[in-house]
């Protein structure tokens, strides 16, 4: 099967089903053809086709006019092909495109409009909610900019992989000046490029998390190159933009230093540093800083940038990344509303695996009751990121709709210092790391010192234990393969009721404060006891 993954498939996709699509659409003739029950389509076996991504439903003709509107000439449907305004793309600009996807001899081609039942919303979903394994099955998958000319795109590719460079360069060899230059161009090409409407769609986003080794065409279908002779591929533009993300990180930290004292206060240093913000800041909310991190929650953070067209697609457009189906897509009789939705996610995400399900910090304070519950408000810390081949030392139960128990190891955190020295409570730097919750009330919200400024956390314990003193425990959730080597997550949590231990028979109630990470000999050492946990 085709993935961008080279070390292996995401954890999150292991259990995914293996589904080849309803549909395909065979170029030469444009017709859509069904899947039989032995895998054929049209008497070819398990075809080898090519996918075309692209954006199109906030440009749907919605009214009469659609009767009239000029669509691709897809037969063998059974419903209408939708029309689009022509201001986004016109049908014949999309049958050329469409008819270039035969690129080193693939007949067949998964394109939604004529694969997805636009008509039947039973099977649309169904076929929404396997979505990961057809982009895994799918021979090449190409990305349709359908704004961007083919000049203009190459332009701005050009742009962005010769600046970066040339930002590179400066930094290395350490050039006197500021890199105005480099930095305006890049701002420049960034606006072109991210400009185009793909790069706003939440599907797209999951689509290009799904296969980030998509090729790149302009709005008539052509590649262009990144460098001489070499087309590109979705991947190159997310490598060059965490490059330019880490120089410029790099840059800022020098201008924030006793290196660059000179420049710091100067109106030229202040310009640099809103210009370093901007870019950074863009290259975030756009995902291609962290979109190919293997914890699925980082992405799902980056959703509130994206658009949809209808609202509970803020769910169904992002759930295959975590490998699963929900609400409509599960159950085609049933028509969940957006919040119903997004608590079953979040509960699906949490039973499927607990370590994924709170592998992130709030960066607003959580709805009452719900604590526990990811949302794309929250995010996730640097050191949580690459979180490989969890294990999972608890279990989960969700008791009601809106809430979970977790049964498993527990000890306060204060507990935890007891294998080394510590300063007010806080366990040795190095053995446990702490990222806690936005915390409601005056306190300042932690998450807001930068990882790098606070490496272990001590800020974020100093802002828990001013929150709610030193009451506050650990629930083992597991252990991961992080960067830094194979670690425990703990999951931090304020106790509402009695006191923790009073009865095992009787859940403890508590409020998700925040998670840890503890390194293996601080975890074997720590006086755990089983509990089963209540969150709010």
């Amino acid at each position: 099967m085709a993935h961008p993954y080279p070390q292996g498939i995401p954890d999150t996709w292991r259990g995914m089903e293996d589904h080849w699509p309803c549909r395909l659409l065979h170029i030469l003739s444009m017709t859509s053809i069904e899947r039989d029950r032995n895998g054929f389509y049209g008497g070819v076996e398990k075809p080898s086709h090519n996918i075309l991504t692209y954006t199109w439903g906030r440009w749907k003709i919605r009214d009469q006019t659609a009767i009239h509107s000029p669509t691709i000439p897809v037969k063998g449907t059974s419903w209408e092909i939708p029309a689009v305004n022509e201001e986004h793309f016109t049908s014949a600009g999309f049958q050329a495109v469409i008819n270039k996807m035969q690129e080193g001899g693939v007949d067949w081609l998964w394109v939604d409009i004529a694969c997805i039942d636009q008509a039947d919303e039973a099977l649309n979903a169904q076929e929404v909610g396997r979505q990961a394994s057809i982009f895994r099955k799918a021979r090449n998958v190409y990305v349709w900019l359908s704004r961007l000319s083919t000049g203009t795109l190459q332009s701005a590719i050009g742009m962005i992989n010769k600046s970066g460079l040339d930002l590179a360069y400066h930094l290395l060899h350490e050039l006197p000046g500021l890199p105005f230059e480099p930095m305006s161009r890049l701002s420049e090409a960034f606006e072109t490029l991210f400009g185009d409407p793909w790069f706003s769609s939440l599907w797209t986003l999951q689509e290009v998390i799904l296969r980030h080794d998509a090729k790149i065409l302009s709005s008539t279908g052509e590649s262009v190159e990144w460098d001489e002779n070499y087309p590109a591929f979705m991947s190159m533009i997310m490598n060059s933009c965490r490059n330019i993300y880490d120089d410029l990180d790099s840059l800022d930290k020098d201008l924030r230093s006793l290196k660059r004292t000179k420049d710091r206060q100067t109106a030229d240093g202040l310009r640099l540093r809103d210009q370093i913000t901007q870019l950074t800041t863009h290259i975030t909310h756009w995902g291609f800083y962290t979109v190919v991190v293997n914890n699925p929650n980082v992405q799902y953070g980056l959703a509130k940038y994206r658009r949809t067209s209808r609202d509970v697609d803020r769910i169904y457009a992002i759930m295959q990344i975590y490998g699963l189906r929900v609400g409509k897509s599960a159950r085609p009789g049933d028509n969940p509303t957006l919040p119903d939705l997004v608590n079953e996610f979040a509960q699906a995400i949490v039973t499927s695996n607990p370590i994924i399900g709170q592998a992130f910090i709030h960066s607003v304070p959580p709805e009452p009751g719900l604590s526990w519950r990811i949302t794309e408000n929250s995010v996730v810390p640097q050191w949580l990121r690459i979180c490989q081949d969890p294990k999972p030392l608890c279990s989960v139960m969700c008791d009601s709709p809106s809430s979970i128990q977790i049964t498993g190891r527990f000890c306060s955190l204060s507990s935890l210092n007891n294998s080394g020295p510590h300063d007010a409570g806080m366990p040795t730097h190095g053995e446990v790391t702490i990222a806690a919750d936005a915390i409601t009330g005056s306190v300042v919200y932690p998450a807001q010192r930068r990882s790098d400024q606070d490496p272990h956390g001590t800020f974020n314990y100093m802002m828990l234990n001013a929150a709610y003193g030193t009451n506050i425990g650990v629930l083992a959730l597991g252990d991961v393969a992080s960067y830094r080597g194979r670690e425990a997550i703990g999951l931090l949590v304020y106790p509402l009721g009695k006191e923790p231990g009073a009865s095992r028979l009787e859940p403890l109630s508590c409020k998700r404060v925040g998670v840890c990470s503890i390194v293996p000999e601080t975890f074997r050492k720590a006086p755990w006891r089983e509990i089963t946990v209540s969150l709010d």
